[in-house]
């Protein structure tokens, strides 16, 4: 076999390198040759502009670029999760934490991804590690967020079997110390804990707090927000005093509240 000349290996790299380079950017629909920090840095810009689908391009990019970008795939399974794919967002979390366990956030937003795929004894342990490790750096208001979240599950959840109203009503109970009884969201979980243990009267009289703690104004988790989203956050905040009202009426009627099943 002849030799190949060296001024055709030269040739071939400087024709059909740029070509190969351009075909893949055409057919992953992004630039070809960046680093997989540009690309991640552009698939969040996009992700904050909620162009969800676009946003991912750019992360599968940095993702075949630096397979272990915890960023990316956190940043990607925000994307699925706000597409509702759940079960995607999942894969992309779990690889976050087994890339970075660090990060708790991914355990955080894990937890409400199980919730959402109707798997509550996965959320309840993600929430067990995320108390254990709050309290542990001594981070109250995270600490009261979790542990409300807990709370809400073993009051609320559909399956029986993780219901448990007593350490429902401990959680809570802890979460609204923490936050000195300013956050209605808190307290409302309080009293779905006391109506699952069949305390109605004390139900009816924290939802009612609850209520008159979020009409004042003086609610801590609507001062949390900039007036950039008063609109996004008004509307929310309609819809949260119209659960509230429906849930005081059930404990008025001696009922506790159960929260929708979902299923896997």
């Amino acid at each position: 076999m002849r030799p190949v000349s060296p001024f055709i290996v030269i040739l071939f790299l400087i024709v059909a390198i740029p070509l190969l380079l351009g075909a893949e950017s055409k057919n992953t629909g992004v630039p070809a040759g960046w680093s997989a920090l540009q690309y991640d840095n552009y698939g969040n810009d996009l992700l904050n502009k909620h162009q969800f689908a676009e946003s991912r391009k750019y992360f599968d990019a940095a993702i075949r670029v630096e397979p272990t970008r915890w960023t990316a795939y956190y940043n990607r399974a925000t994307a699925y999760k706000m597409e509702g794919n759940y079960k995607a967002a999942l894969e992309d979390l779990n690889a976050t934490i087994r890339f970075q366990p660090a990060f708790f956030e991914a355990s955080w937003v894990r937890a409400g991804v199980y919730a959402s795929l109707g798997n509550y004894a996965a959320e309840l342990k993600d929430l067990d590690i995320l108390a254990k490790v709050t309290f542990q750096v001594q981070n109250a208001g995270e600490l009261a967020l979790i542990l409300s979240q807990r709370a809400w599950l073993r009051a609320t959840c559909p399956n029986a079997s993780l219901r448990n109203s007593q350490l429902a009503i401990a959680d809570a109970k802890k979460a609204c110390d923490l936050e000195k009884w300013k956050r209605s969201t808190y307290i409302d979980t309080l009293a779905a804990a006391c109506a699952e243990a069949g305390d109605f009267d004390s139900a009816v009289r924290y939802e009612q707090q609850a209520i008159t703690l979020n009409r004042s104004g003086n609610d801590e988790a609507l001062k949390s927000f900039s007036k950039k989203y008063a609109e996004e956050l008004g509307k929310g905040n309609a819809k949260r005093i119209g659960e509230y009202l429906q849930r005081l009426e059930l404990y008025k009627h001696r009922q506790p509240y159960r929260s929708p099943a979902k299923s896997s």
